[in-house]
């Protein structure tokens, strides 16, 4: 059931033959009797802390490593992790390596923070490493 006092004047109420409504939070127009939001408000209150699924922290959709929000915007945590058991803060020349390969696994016993080259023959170690032991059929790009 519609709210009379809700709808909006006639000359600003109809867009392609639906009425539109004013959302009781934001006062936008909304084309749904009950919103308290318009759509463009909706989605930008909805993130972060509003949205549902917010754990404090979010996964990083492009290479699976665990970012956690900070005071300066976002942050890797296993580079916190590692900071907090130095007790300082990383160089920008350290790198901090996943040992069993989990990106997600940010223990203490799992990080090893190194420099960026020795990070990049680690992981060509592992490449070969892999290559051998999973068959000569997988391609470098496959494995990484």
């Amino acid at each position: 059931m519609t709210n009379p006092s809700n709808k909006l004047p006639n000359s600003l109420g109809k867009q392609g033959g639906r009425c539109l409504y004013r959302a009781s939070i934001c006062g936008h127009e909304s084309v749904r009797a009950d919103a308290k939001r318009c759509r463009k408000c909706y989605i930008a209150y909805n993130r972060g802390p509003n949205h549902s699924g917010w754990r404090g922290r979010s996964l990083h959709k492009t290479d699976g490593h665990m970012r956690i929000r900070v005071a300066a915007g976002w942050e890797f945590e296993h580079r916190i992790v590692a900071e907090i058991a130095l007790g300082r803060k990383l160089k920008t020349i350290e790198v901090v390596h996943h040992l069993n390969g989990i990106k997600t696994d940010n223990r203490n016993i799992n990080l090893l923070i190194c420099s960026k080259s020795y990070h990049h023959w680690l992981q060509g170690r592992y490449m070969d490493w892999a290559a051998k032991r999973l068959g000569p059929k997988l391609e470098r790009e496959e494995l990484k």
